[in-house]
C-alpha cells in the first residue's frame, strides 16, 4: 500500500494538485444591479412598518470608510441597511430586516462550505450600550410573509420576538449589552425554533478576536472592517469574526439544509437612528462549496499512481 504522504508527492509531482476554492455564489454590488438578486427587505417589526433603509449599491465612501479588504481595485460599493429611523415614543418599536440571495447558485450546498463577507459596523459613539445587531445565516427558507412586516418569525428578533429562519447569528456594533452575541434556530421557519444568548463583547479576552476593541465600539467590533464567516466542516457549522470561532453548532444530524444565506439588521429597542447614527455595511459575500478540489482530476491520477507504484 502506497502511503499517504506518498501518494500526495506522486500527485504533486503529476501536477495533480488541489485547486482553489471557487465561489459557488458571490456579490460585491459593483454593478449597481444587486436589487435584482436579492429579495427585498423582509422585516419584522413591532409596529408593523418598515422603518429603514436598505441600499443595494451604496457607495460607502461617501461616508469616508476605506474599500474593504476583499474588494478588488478599491471599490466602495457595498449593502447597506439601517433601522429604526424615527423615534416614535415611548413604546417599543424595534424591528429586524434581512435580505436573501435569490440568484441560481445561492443554495447552500450539501457538505462543506463558507459564507465570507466583509462588514462594517457603524454606531454613535455619544451613546452608550447601544444595541443594534447585525444579522448572518445560513440554510434561510422562503420567507412565511414576505410583504407582511408585522411579527411573522421571519427576521431574527431579539428577546424572543422572532426566532428567524434557518440557523442565524446576531453581534452587536459595540459592548451595549450583556448578550451581545446570539445565535437564532428554526429549521425550514416553521414559526418555531429558539434563540440562546451567547455573552457579551465583553467576555472575551482583550485581543482574543483580532480587531474587534479597536474602533470606537471599545471592546465591540464597530468603527473597522471585520471580516465575517460561517463555515460547515464535517457537519459542525462555526460562525467567526477575524477568524476567530465565537459559536459552532453540532448539525451533523442534519437538522438544517439547503435554504440560502440570510444578511440583516436587527435593533431590539425604541431608539432612533436617524442621520445614519447607527448602520451596518456588507460586501464580498461569497458562498463557497469546500474542499475545492476538482476531484483530483477525476481521480485519473490516482489510477496512474497506482501503475506506477505497483
Amino acid at each position: 500500500m502506497v502511503a499517504t504522504r506518498g501518494v500526495m508527492a506522486g500527485l504533486a509531482g503529476l501536477g495533480l494538485v488541489a485547486l482553489p476554492a471557487t465561489a459557488q455564489f458571490s456579490d460585491d454590488f459593483d454593478d449597481g444591479a444587486a436589487a435584482g438578486r436579492w429579495t427585498a427587505p423582509i422585516v419584522d417589526s413591532e409596529f408593523g412598518t418598515f422603518d429603514g433603509t436598505v441600499d443595494f449599491a451604496f457607495d460607502y465612501s461617501t461616508v469616508g470608510i476605506a474599500s474593504a479588504p476583499n474588494s478588488v481595485g478599491g471599490t466602495t460599493t457595498g449593502l447597506f441597511m439601517e433601522v429604526n429611523l424615527t423615534d416614535d415614543g415611548s413604546v417599543d418599536e424595534g424591528e429586524s430586516i434581512v435580505v436573501l440571495p435569490t440568484v441560481i447558485g445561492s443554495t447552500i450546498p450539501a457538505g462543506d462550505f463558507s459564507l465570507t463577507m466583509d462588514v462594517f459596523y457603524v454606531f454613535d459613539p455619544s451613546v452608550s450600550g447601544s444595541t443594534e445587531y447585525g444579522t448572518f445565516g445560513v440554510f434561510a427558507a422562503a420567507p412565511n410573509a414576505p410583504a407582511d412586516n408585522t411579527i411573522n418569525d421571519d427576521a431574527p428578533f431579539r428577546f424572543g420576538l422572532s426566532n428567524g429562519n434557518g440557523l442565524a447569528w446576531q453581534a452587536s456594533g459595540d459592548a451595549g449589552s450583556f448578550t451581545d452575541l446570539l445565535r437564532y434556530e428554526d429549521p425550514g421557519n416553521a414559526d418555531a425554533g429558539s434563540q440562546t444568548g451567547l455573552g457579551a463583547w465583553d467576555d472575551l479576552a482583550p485581543g482574543s478576536v483580532p480587531g474587534v476593541g479597536t474602533g470606537p465600539g471599545a471592546t465591540g467590533p464597530a468603527g473597522d472592517w471585520v471580516a465575517v464567516e460561517i463555515s460547515s466542516t464535517a457537519g459542525i457549522v462555526e460562525w467567526k469574526f477575524n477568524g476567530v470561532t465565537l459559536d459552532s453548532f453540532d448539525n451533523t444530524g442534519g437538522t438544517f439544509s439547503g435554504g440560502t444565506p440570510l444578511l440583516g439588521y436587527n435593533d431590539p429597542f425604541n431608539s432612533s437612528s436617524g442621520g445614519r447614527a447607527h448602520y451596518i455595511v456588507f460586501d464580498n459575500v461569497e458562498l463557497i462549496p469546500e474542499p475545492a478540489t476538482a476531484a483530483l482530476l477525476g481521480l485519473g491520477g490516482l489510477a496512474m499512481l497506482r501503475r506506477r507504484s505497483a
